[in-house]
């Protein structure tokens, strides 16, 4: 959940626009699923940047979730 976070911050902070790596293919259905369930209060900005999170968890997953077993 950290790197997540860190990521967040990192794609706000930017002033250049992230490349959007197989974002095409999965940018339907992270659109459909953010409009449904986000509050109303979040932003099309803050949308963007949860999408584009949500897009890097689903094609690098072992970076959010695995933990290397030296740090057990």
């Amino acid at each position: 959940m950290e790197k997540a976070k860190y990521l967040a911050r990192e794609i706000q902070e930017e002033s250049t626009e992230r490349t959007e790596t197989h974002m095409d293919g999965l940018k339907p259905a992270i659109n459909n699923l953010l409009h449904t369930y986000l509050p109303d209060n979040i932003t099309i900005g803050d949308s963007e940047t949860i999408a584009m999170v949500i897009n890097e968890m689903v094609w690098n997953p072992n970076d959010f979730v695995r933990v290397i077993k030296s740090d057990c």
